[in-house]
C-alpha cells in the first residue's frame, strides 16, 4: 500500500465508511477496515497467482487524467463472498494515476478499457494484514487462504468530474449521522466518547488497571496513564511533534497477554525467537491511519500522546482492545494486552 507522501499524490483514491455500503456488503463481522479503505491500495505480491483477463472490453482506454467507475468483489470461494460492490449505496470510483507503484490495484487500472474485467488472487495475510493493516483475520478466514478478486471497468469520467464527486461525497459523509462500526471500532470521536460512557466499561478498565499497575510496580517501572486507562512505560522517548489523528503511522510491535504469553509480532527476528515465524507473512512496519478505527481503541488513544522514534510498552485494558470477542485462538475474551512498540515513521494525510 502506498501511503501519502509529502509533495506527491496519494495512491489511495477513495475511502468508504460502512455508511456507503448496504448491510449485505459485510457478511463477516471483522471486515471493517476493508469497507473503510477499499481495494485501491491492495498490494499484489509473490503469493498471488497473477492477473487473468475475464472479458475484454472495447470502450475508451483509461489513462492519467481520468477516473473510472468500477465494480468489484472478493471472495474466499463461491459460497463465501466477502465484499461485493453491487451492495454499495453509490457507484465506486477510482482515480487513474501515472506513477502508481507496480502490483497495486491502481497500477492495473491504468491501461484497461471500459468494459474490461480482470481477476487475480492473493493470500489473505497479504491483503488483510500487510496491505490493509488489519491486526487479525476476519472470522472464517485463515492467513494462508487465497482470496479471489474480480474487477470490472464500468465507465470513465474526467479528473474534474472525479474531484467534484469526491468532494461532494466527503461532505455527505461528514454530515451523515455517526455509526457504530463492527468489531467495536469507531469512526468518530463522538462514538468513542459514547462508548466510554457505556455501562460497565469504566468499571472494567478500573479493575484491569489494578492488575496492570501491580505488574508495573513489580517491575519497578514508571508508567504514564492515558485519559481512559492505557498504561505507557516509555523505553526511549523522542521529543518531536506528537502524532495527530489522521496521520499515517508506521510501527513495529510485539504483542503479549498480561501473563507474558506471546501472540503476535511484525518483527521477523522476534517471530523466529518465539517459534512463530510464518513463511507466508511479509514482515515489516505495520501501517495504519491514526484515529480512524483501523486499530484497537487503546492504540488510537495512546499513540496521539507519542512521537516518531519513541519506544514504549503499552498495557491495554480489554475494553480498549478486543473486549468480549477476543481475537482468534491467540487472544481470549476480556484479555488485557501488552504491546512493545516502536514508532518508526509518520506521514501527514496531505
Amino acid at each position: 500500500m502506498k501511503l501519502f507522501m509529502k509533495g506527491r499524490q496519494s495512491y489511495l483514491p477513495f475511502r468508504y465508511s460502512l455508511a456507503t455500503f448496504g448491510a449485505n456488503l459485510l457478511p463477516m463481522r471483522s471486515l471493517l477496515s476493508l469497507a473503510l479503505f477499499g481495494l485501491a491500495f491492495l498490494v499484489l505480491s509473490c503469493g498471488g497467482s497473477g492477473v487473468t483477463e475475464i472479458r475484454s472490453g472495447d470502450g475508451a482506454t483509461l489513462s492519467p487524467g481520468h477516473a473510472a467507475y468500477v465494480s468489484f468483489r472478493y471472495f474466499k470461494n463461491a459460497a463465501n463472498v466477502l465484499v461485493d460492490s453491487k451492495n454499495a449505496k453509490e457507484p465506486v470510483a477510482m482515480e487513474v494515476q501515472s506513477e502508481a507503484p507496480a502490483n497495486t490495484m491502481v497500477h492495473y487500472l491504468n491501461g484497461l478499457q471500459v468494459g474490461d474485467s480482470v481477476q487475480f488472487k492473493i493470500m489473505a495475510r497479504e491483503f488483510f494484514t500487510d496491505a490493509n493493516g488489519v491486526m487479525s483475520m476476519p472470522d472464517g478466514v485463515n492467513a494462508s487462504d487465497m482470496i479471489t478478486f474480480q474487477l470490472r471497468v464500468d465507465s470513465m469520467i474526467t479528473q474534474a468530474e472525479y474531484t467534484k464527486r469526491e468532494a461532494e461525497r466527503e461532505q455527505r459523509l461528514a454530515d451523515a449521522p455517526r455509526i457504530k462500526l463492527q468489531n467495536q471500532l469507531y469512526n468518530t470521536r463522538v462514538y468513542y466518547q459514547e462508548f466510554m460512557e457505556m455501562e460497565g466499561v469504566r468499571d472494567r478498565i478500573k479493575e484491569e488497571g489494578k492488575a496492570i499497575d501491580a505488574i508495573i510496580a513489580q517491575n519497578g517501572e514508571l508508567a504514564f496513564k492515558s485519559e481512559n486507562g492505557v498504561r505507557m512505560v516509555i523505553v526511549e522517548e523522542e521529543l518531536g511533534d506528537l502524532l495527530a489523528p489522521g496521520d499515517f503511522v508506521f510501527v513495529n510491535y510485539t504483542g503479549y497477554l498480561l501473563d507474558g504469553t506471546f501472540f503476535d509480532t511484525n518483527i521477523k527476528e522476534v517471530a523466529r525467537a518465539n517459534d512463530a515465524l510464518d513463511p507466508n507473512r511479509r514482515y515489516g512496519p505495520l501501517r495504519f491511519q491514526l484515529g480512524t478505527g483501523q486499530v484497537i481503541m487503546g492504540w488510537d488513544e495512546a499513540f496521539k500522546t507519542l512521537s516518531v522514534g519513541t519506544q514504549v510498552v503499552l498495557y491495554v485494558p480489554s475494553s480498549l482492545g478486543y473486549r468480549e470477542q477476543g481475537s482468534g485462538d491467540a487472544i481470549p475474551p476480556h484479555a488485557t494486552l501488552k504491546f512493545e512498540i516502536e514508532i518508526v515513521q509518520a506521514q501527514k494525510p496531505f
